[in-house]
């Protein structure tokens, strides 16, 4: 189910819905979990919860041009708000706020194309404000196990290492969303230590989705990668 008309956490919930089917249902097949852009959050969120749920029963993560900070004001955001033809930053902040449902939650002052308007709109709303925590991870537990059901590296603690699925991020250079998949690769690298051998980042020419088109060197190194989870 899409947003706005079924916003968060609809989509998690349907993702998470069918994975534990195939996990309880065909235990014997391997379960891979991939999405691009906005999909590419929800593989990254349904991919890792799964995991936590189940050690061992996901074997590959995918997650292209993941779309992962809700704030939408990263470095790359900034460097990249012309360059990204393919989505405009005022699109991407438009979907974040149609799929948290902030329009229900600011008042009509806040701009959410503009830079900091969707943290701005996080901060004053008497839900989200306790979860976004100004951007930091969230002070409780309980907190930061719904926050990072939208933002996935907000909380990567806990997830079992021993049984690690293979984890493939792919970012674009000249990508307003380059930050976001930056970041998630370097907090579960740094959270998952024991596991590190198994995260991969491919940092591909171009700019968001179409990079594997532009980038066919870096397009073929991280296929050829990723296809080995099937074996």
């Amino acid at each position: 189910r899409l947003a706005p008309e079924n916003p968060f956490p609809a989509a998690v919930i349907d993702g998470l819905s069918a994975s534990t089917f195939l996990i309880n249902n065909y235990p014997s097949l391997q379960c891979h979990v991939g999405g691009v852009s906005g999909g590419g959050n929800l593989a990254a969120v349904v991919g890792l919860e799964s995991h936590r749920a189940c050690p061992g029963k996901v074997r590959s993560i995918f997650a292209d041009v993941p779309m992962t900070r809700p704030a939408a004001q990263s470095r790359s955001y900034h460097l990249n708000s012309k360059s990204s033809g393919v989505l405009p930053v005022e699109a991407m902040r438009w979907f974040w706020s149609a799929y948290l449902q902030l329009d229900e939650t600011a008042d009509g002052s806040v701009d959410f194309y503009a830079s900091g308007g969707i943290a701005e709109a996080l901060e004053r709303s008497t839900v989200w404000s306790y979860l976004y925590n100004g951007g930091d991870r969230p002070k409780t537990a309980e907190a930061a196990a719904v926050w990072r059901l939208v933002c996935p590296q907000a909380d990567v603690s806990g997830l079992d290492n021993d049984h690690f699925p293979n984890v493939y991020i792919v970012t674009s250079t000249a990508d307003p969303l380059h930050d976001d998949g930056v970041e998630l690769v370097e907090k579960l690298r740094d959270e998952c230590k024991d596991a590190s051998d198994k995260i991969s980042h491919f940092d591909l020419k171009g700019s968001h989705a179409l990079s594997p088109s532009v980038d066919a060197k870096g397009r073929n190194l991280f296929v050829n990668e990723w296809s080995k989870s099937f074996e």
